[in-house]
C-alpha cells in the first residue's frame, strides 16, 4: 500500500490548525474568567479597578489590596512631614477610623507616598495620634493611583476605585463617609 505523501502533509496541518484553535479558546476561557462581568460592575463606578499593591506596615506585617477582597478599604495617601497631611490625619482618624472601627467590614490605611523610613512615619504617627495602619515605601503605589499625598480614596468590595479625592483630604471627608455608608448597604 502506498501512503500518499501530499495526505499525510494535509492530515498533519490539518491536527496543527485544530490543537492551534483549542488551544485558543482555552486561552480565551481563562482570560475572560479573570475579569470582571460588565453586570457585576457596580452603575456608579468608574470601571477602574484599584492597582495592586503589597506594603510592608510599621508594625512590619505585609498588607496587600488582595488581602482586603470583600471589605471597603479607604486609603489615605500621606507625605510623613507634610503639613497639609499632619493637619488631616487626626481628621481622617476621628471622622472616619474611629466612625467604622467597629465595622470589620472598613479597612482604613495611611499609605506614605514619600517614601520615609520607619522613624520617619513612626514620628508622623506620634504626631498625628493615628491608630490606622500606616504602610510604608508607597511611592510607586500613589504613582499607581494617581493621585499625591494628603488624598483620599475609597475601594469598593470588589476592588473598583469608588472615589478619589481631588482636595485636601479633610476637605473629602463627607464625601468619603457618603461613600462608604452607600457601600456598605
Amino acid at each position: 500500500m502506498k501512503i500518499n505523501t501530499k495526505m499525510i502533509k494535509y492530515a498533519r496541518m490539518i491536527r496543527a490548525f485544530s490543537m492551534t484553535l483549542i488551544g485558543l479558546f482555552l486561552v480565551a476561557g481563562i482570560l475572560s474568567s479573570c475579569k470582571k462581568k460588565e453586570a457585576e460592575i457596580p452603575p456608579d463606578t468608574t470601571k477602574t479597578m484599584a492597582p495592586a499593591f503589597s506594603l510592608v506596615s510599621l508594625a512590619g506585617d505585609t498588607v496587600s489590596l488582595d488581602q482586603l477582597n470583600g471589605k471597603v478599604v479607604v486609603l489615605f495617601f500621606l507625605g510623613y512631614s507634610c503639613h497639609y497631611c499632619i493637619e488631616s490625619a487626626p481628621e481622617v482618624q476621628s471622622m472616619v477610623a474611629n466612625m467604622y472601627a467597629s465595622n470589620s467590614n472598613v479597612v482604613v490605611l495611611g499609605l506614605d507616598v514619600w517614601d520615609g523610613g520607619t522613624a520617619q512615619v513612626e514620628s508622623f504617627k506620634t504626631e498625628t495620634g493615628v491608630t490606622f495602619p500606616l504602610l510604608l515605601n508607597a511611592g510607586i503605589t500613589g504613582t499607581a493611583y494617581g493621585t499625591t499625598n494628603d488624598r483620599l480614596v475609597v475601594v469598593d468590595q470588589m476592588g473598583y476605585i469608588r472615589l478619589t479625592g481631588q482636595q485636601a483630604a479633610y476637605k473629602d471627608i463627607d464625601a468619603v463617609k457618603g461613600t462608604v455608608d452607600m457601600l456598605l448597604q
